[in-house]
């Protein structure tokens, strides 16, 4: 495979797994819904945040990633926004 379709391939992962991010954070918000302190709320996004990587790189190790660059975190970032503008509604 040439680097350019690695780059793309690696792309469309870290797009699906930003679009997974998305679904995790239903979840999360949930918690947040039912919880008003402030210190339970961080805690909550914490826990998005730790769960998300996790999930990044499971992903990344289970689709042979190449190493880390900027792109996959704007792919991620783009994931996370296209879910929450479209099936997020839903």
């Amino acid at each position: 495979m040439s680097d350019v379709s690695v780059q793309l391939y690696a792309f469309a992962v870290c797009a699906l797994a930003g679009a997974c991010g998305g679904v995790l954070y239903e979840g999360v918000a949930a918690l947040r819904f039912f919880v008003k302190n402030a210190p339970a709320r961080i805690a909550a996004d914490i826990l998005f945040f730790l769960a998300f990587a996790a999930v990044f790189v499971l992903l990344a190790a289970a689709f042979y990633l190449p190493d880390l660059r900027f792109y996959m975190f704007a792919a991620c970032a783009l994931g996370f926004l296209l879910y929450r503008k479209s099936l997020h509604r839903i």
